[in-house]
């Protein structure tokens, strides 16, 4: 097997408006930490795949094939072979060009991604493989049932030379990148960037950080803590610093570093790669008028929005207006089914496995359960951003989250849909 890392800085400028919360008041104002796309590539003689990872909230599907096209046609790799996931971090731009001051940046990020993998293209060396896993408890907190589950694995891919020195990290965690609330206008890759930059400092190699299934998984940290106490609104991340980031984030990577120490390498690996497009059925949709209806009273809604630099407002408006440009194009595609996608690699007995959205940490759970393989490393938001993604039991219980997906058209099989199309396509890979 042949390995290459590489990475690029796709920080966006000072001043484009910031994703995750609606409740954001202003554009940023700063850069506290830059953010990073991180490739790695894999050739084991027949098959040749490409990982990347962003500090990005999400990245939409016409987005990821734009990339993916460009990557496949100025490199060679596969379309099909190539993953592109986010960390999720809500300290970041808003990935979507319908804003005047991104769709240039737009561009440019997806011509960096393909820098990335050019780079590690480049730079593929002969190379060994281990994967491994450890558990951090006490840092995170399930934020619909503060008694439900979470997961607490660390799992982490080691990537050696063929002497067994090291050459690159993979550490996947489950929680949200949130620990910075919708106060902070700094752009930050949130914990994940404090994970990885432990690890690099401590073993001196490329660190990349993928999350898991963090639908409804938040920070345990100082504030969490705090406003439980309190009996205050767990949700609320107003008051997030920085330092706590950093300490949350280099726990985290302390627990990495151990595993990579202990975790073997072995070479002479098959790769894998197997991406199947996924159908998620929608109920009691609009009418076409209805919808077309919504999105010019929203698109006007954005446009003034900018006009008076209300941010927030501009960005309710455009989540509106792609959840009905997504819906028209179901509709006009003959269907009431959503197409997404699911992707697996397996690299000798072991897997990773891309879905498409923000889902519940059980769906996560009972996937690594019942694979069969040795290692399974789950990477929410991969290839598409369809929303929360809950179980079955979540909608009975209703709040914010089924609430969104409600208002995608989901049923309460969504998530049962995504748990057993990712577990057939690690069957079949």
């Amino acid at each position: 097997m042949k390995v290459g890392v590489s990475s690029v800085n796709i920080t966006p400028p000072i001043g484009v408006p910031m994703a995750g919360y609606a409740a954001r008041k202003g554009p940023s104002i700063g850069i506290h930490d830059d953010l990073y796309a991180k490739a790695i590539v894999f050739d084991d003689g027949e098959t040749k795949a490409a990982l990347i990872r962003c500090d990005l909230l999400w990245l939409e599907k016409d987005f990821i094939e734009k990339t993916r096209r460009l990557i496949e046609s100025e490199i060679g790799i596969a379309g099909r072979n190539i993953l592109i996931t986010c960390t999720h971090t809500h300290s970041g731009p808003i990935t979507d060009p319908l804003f005047p001051e991104l769709e240039a940046w737009m561009d440019v990020l997806s011509r960096k991604i393909k820098g990335a993998v050019f780079a590690a293209n480049r730079e593929l060396r002969d190379a060994k493989i281990g994967f491994g896993k450890g558990s951090l408890e006490g840092i995170v907190i399930n934020r619909r049932r503060l008694e439900g589950p979470v997961d607490t694995e660390v799992n982490v891919i080691r990537i050696d030379d063929l002497s067994g020195n090291p050459m690159a990290a993979l550490i996947n965690y489950t929680c949200h990148a949130v620990v910075l609330g919708s106060d902070n206008l700094f752009i930050s890759a949130d914990y994940p960037g404090y994970v990885m930059r432990f690890v690099e400092k401590n073993l001196g190699i490329p660190a990349l950080f993928v999350n898991g299934a963090c639908g409804d998984i938040n920070p345990l940290d100082k504030l969490a803590r705090l406003r439980l106490e309190r009996k205050e609104n767990i949700y609320n991340r107003c008051g997030g610093t920085f330092g706590e980031a950093e300490r949350l984030g280099s726990m985290i990577g302390a627990e990495a570093v151990r595993i990579l120490l202990e975790t073997e390498t072995i070479d002479d690996l098959e790769l894998k790669v197997l991406s199947r497009e996924v159908k998620i059925p929608l109920e009691d949709l609009p009418t076409m008028h209805e919808l077309k209806k919504k999105l010019e009273e929203n698109e006007e809604i954005f446009r003034k929005s900018l006009r008076e630099k209300n941010v927030a407002r501009a960005y309710a408006a455009s989540m509106t207006i792609r959840s009905a440009r997504n819906l028209i194009r179901c509709i006009e595609g003959g269907e009431e089914a959503r197409h997404t996608e699911i992707q697996a690699f397996r690299i000798g007995d072991d897997g990773i496995v891309g879905l498409p959205g923000e889902i519940f940490v059980e769906i996560g759970l009972n996937i690594k359960k019942k694979s069969d393989f040795s290692h399974t490393i789950v990477c929410e938001l991969s290839n598409d951003a369809i929303g929360y993604v809950p179980t079955r039991e979540a909608f009975m219980e209703q709040g914010y989250e089924v609430g969104v997906a409600r208002n995608l058209h989901y049923t309460d099989e969504v998530g049962c849909i995504i748990e057993s199309e990712a577990l057939k396509t690690l069957e079949m890979i």
